[in-house]
């Protein structure tokens, strides 16, 4: 049995003669090279393996729809942020011409023997929404605009009614931010949705002659005297061009001042003086309120 195993050994080794222990003879192990710092010209050649490696799974990674706009910004940090505020608005109306000389032949006259209108109340409080497209163009709406004028009747200088003006406002702004004092100064150009009504006082409307005649025999009633109906219809104007210049002061990152002055160039508005008795209406006079104006106010917005 050893010897088979020698054979098979010696077999894999070159052509060198060997004898294998336990038969009584010395073993013989092959020869080295007389020069053992020889070189092998021939050093065994790496065979490439024939068996392709396994091909690894492919993934697929998502991208989150955050990422399109960057890793630290949202819709809402690319449209909104420091683009939109919201305030509240505060202006004081002063009217171009409230005054005409008094006309006894009614020609003259803003409407019969009315030749004054008196700034009642000329205070507006409103909102305001801006939104700047980028540090330099941006738009606003407010709608701070408001003023009741008292329409004098010269002939027994009494009040008839009051005229009552409000306007909405739709501006583009072109601002100048300058960030080392924390000021915008800004100017607007734009349109002014002008809404104009009446609002009547009782003894002219109900047909008394005077104030002091509807309370000393009128008390307090509705009914028409004599079947006598006052009235007048308001004509607005078309159009309305608002020129505004102001400045923005920013308070801290959420919030900013606005001082701002504001002109209405602006048509006049039509009336129209009609007078009723019974069921028919008849026409009377015709007239005219200058609607021209500016204002001066204010806003605090919080900014988004």
């Amino acid at each position: 049995m050893k010897r088979r195993v020698c054979l098979l050994a010696l077999a894999c080794l070159p052509m060198v003669p060997a004898v294998c222990p336990g038969d009584g003879d010395p073993a013989v192990v092959p020869e080295t090279p007389s020069n053992p710092t020889a070189t092998v010209t021939n050093p065994p050649v790496a065979v490439a393996s024939s068996v392709a490696p396994a091909a690894r799974p492919e993934v697929r990674k998502t991208v989150p729809s955050s990422s399109l706009l960057g890793d630290d910004e949202s819709l809402y940090d690319l449209l909104i942020a420091k683009r939109l505020s919201v305030g509240a608005s505060f202006s004081s109306v002063s009217m171009k011409k409230t005054h005409v000389p008094y006309d006894p032949g009614k020609n003259a006259n803003f409407l019969g023997n009315i030749n004054r209108l008196e700034e009642s109340d000329r205070n507006g409080f409103g909102v305001v929404v801006r939104y700047e497209i980028c540090p330099y163009v941006g738009f606003q709406f407010s709608n701070d605009l408001h003023a009741e004028l008292g329409m004098w009747n010269k002939e027994n200088e009494s009040r008839d009614a009051n005229f009552v003006l409000d306007g909405y406002t739709y501006e583009v702004l072109l601002m100048v931010p300058i960030d080392a004092i924390r000021l915008t100064p800004y100017i607007g150009l734009g349109y002014t949705d002008l809404s104009c009504s009446i609002e009547y006082n009782n003894w002219w409307h109900y047909g008394w002659s005077s104030p002091a005649d509807y309370d000393a025999y009128g008390n307090g009633s509705t009914v028409p005297r004599n079947e006598v109906t006052r009235w007048i219809e308001v004509e607005e104007p078309s159009s309305a061009f608002t020129f505004s210049a102001g400045v923005s002061l920013k308070l801290f990152r959420y919030a900013q001042l606005d001082l701002f002055y504001r002109t209405v160039r602006a048509d006049d508005a039509s009336i129209e003086f009609r007078r009723g008795i019974r069921t028919a209406t008849g026409h009377m006079l015709d007239g005219y309120v200058p609607l021209e104006c500016s204002t001066f106010g204010g806003a605090l917005r919080v900014v988004f």
